[in-house]
C-alpha cells in the first residue's frame, strides 16, 4: 500500500518570485534578476519580478559577445550609459551566446573586451528572454528595445541597428522633459564593424554563412558545440568573405601551457597592420594565435581584398590539443 503524502501547498506569488529570483541571480551582474520568462503554447512573455520595473524607464540590448557587432554595440551601451543614465534610463545587456559551454557568468570577463561595465548585464542561459523579445535568428542581433511603464515603445535589429536609434531616443526622453540639453548623435566615426557570417563547427550547427567554401583536413572530433583535433597534420582552408577574422576555441585538453593555431596568408605576408589582437609572430616569424580558455580570439583585421585565402595550421596540436567552436567574419 502506497504512503500518504501530505498536498504539497502551492506557492504564493512572493514565494514563486522569491524562487525565481534564487534560480536566476546568478546570471545577473549588477543587479538581483529583474525578469523571468514564462513559456504558454510556444510564446515566451518576460515579466518583472518586482513591481518598481515599471516605475522606470529601461533600454535592453540583446548581443552575441562572441561576433564583431557585439563589440560595437557594447561601445554604443557605454556611451549612452554615460549620455542618459543621470535621466533615470536603466540598461540592460542581454548576453546571447551561442555556445552552451561558455553559458556561465564566470566567463564573461573572458568573453567580453572588458572586464566591467557600469549597466547590467544578463546571461540568456536558455534563450529564453531573448526569445521574449523577438530575438530567434543571429540575424536578429544586435537587437535594442526601449520600455516605458514595462511596453515597449521602440526597437530596432540587424545589422543597421544602430541608426536612428539614439534620435528616438532623445526624442523620448525630450517627450519627458521638453528642455533636456542633449548632445549632438553619438558617432562612431567609422570605426563599428558588421558581422559577415561565420562556421559553426558543432553537432548541431547550421550550414556555413557568409564564406563560400571551407574545407578540413586531418583528424578531428566532434565534442557537441566543438570540434578537436590533436594531428599536427590538421589543417582548415578558407578564402575570407570581409577584411577580419575571429576565432571562438579554447584548449581541447587540460594541460599546462596553450594550444597554438598558425594562421598562414596564401598570397603574401602577414605583416603587423594586419595582425588581430590575439595574432602575433613567434620568433620564426609564424603567426600563431596561443588558444587557453574558451573566448574569441581576434586574429586577422584590415586584410586587403585582393589577399584573403588563408590556412590555419596546428602543428604543435599533438602535445596540446585544439578545440573549435567556430570562425567569425567581419567588415
Amino acid at each position: 500500500m502506497a504512503a500518504w503524502k501530505p498536498k504539497e501547498k502551492p506557492l504564493t506569488l512572493e514565494e514563486a518570485v522569491a524562487l525565481a529570483k534564487r534560480n536566476l541571480n546568478r546570471y545577473w551582474i549588477g543587479s538581483e534578476a529583474l525578469l523571468a520568462t514564462v513559456s504558454d503554447a510556444g510564446r515566451v512573455t518576460a515579466y518583472p519580478l518586482s513591481p518598481d520595473f515599471a516605475k522606470r524607464d529601461w533600454l535592453l540590448f540583446f548581443i552575441d559577445p562572441t561576433g564583431y557587432s557585439g563589440e560595437s554595440a557594447l561601445a554604443y551601451t557605454e556611451e549612452w550609459h554615460r549620455r542618459f543614465s543621470a535621466q533615470g534610463l536603466g540598461i540592460i545587456v542581454v548576453l546571447k551566446i551561442p555556445y552552451r559551454r561558455l553559458r556561465a557568468a564566470e566567463t564573461l570577463e573572458l568573453l567580453l573586451p572588458k572586464h566591467q561595465y557600469p549597466f547590467i548585464l544578463v546571461v540568456d542561459p536558455d534563450d529564453q528572454l531573448s526569445l521574449a523579445f523577438g530575438v530567434r535568428e543571429a540575424k536578429d542581433l544586435p537587437r535594442v528595445v526601449l520600455i516605458e511603464a514595462g511596453k515597449t515603445v521602440y526597437e530596432n535589429s540587424g545589422k543597421d541597428w544602430w541608426r536612428g536609434t539614439e534620435a528616438r531616443l532623445q526624442s523620448f526622453l525630450r517627450q519627458k522633459d521638453p528642455g533636456l540639453p542633449l548632445p549632438p548623435v553619438f558617432d562612431r566615426g567609422g570605426r563599428d564593424l558588421a558581422d559577415l557570417g561565420g562556421i559553426e563547427f558543432g553537432e548541431s550547427s547550421a550550414p556555413a554563412t557568409g564564406v563560400p567554401s571551407f574545407r578540413l583536413s586531418g583528424q578531428w572530433t566532434k565534442e557537441g558545440e566543438r570540434i578537436v583535433t590533436a594531428d599536427p597534420a590538421a589543417t582548415i582552408r578558407l578564402k575570407l568573405p570581409g577584411s577580419h577574422l575571429a576565432l571562438v576555441a579554447e584548449m581541447g585538453s587540460r594541460e599546462p601551457g596553450a594550444a597554438e593555431i598558425f594562421i598562414e596568408l596564401d598570397e603574401g605576408r602577414l605583416y603587423d597592420e594586419l595582425l588581430g589582437e590575439d595574432l602575433a609572430l613567434d620568433e620564426n616569424g609564424s603567426a600563431v594565435v596561443k588558444v587557453r580558455e574558451g573566448r574569441t580570439y581576434r586574429a586577422l583585421h584590415r586584410l586587403p581584398s585582393e589577399s584573403r585565402q588563408i590556412t590555419l595550421k596546428f602543428l604543435n596540436a599533438k602535445e596540446i590539443p585544439v578545440a573549435l567552436y567556430g570562425v567569425r567574419f567581419g567588415e
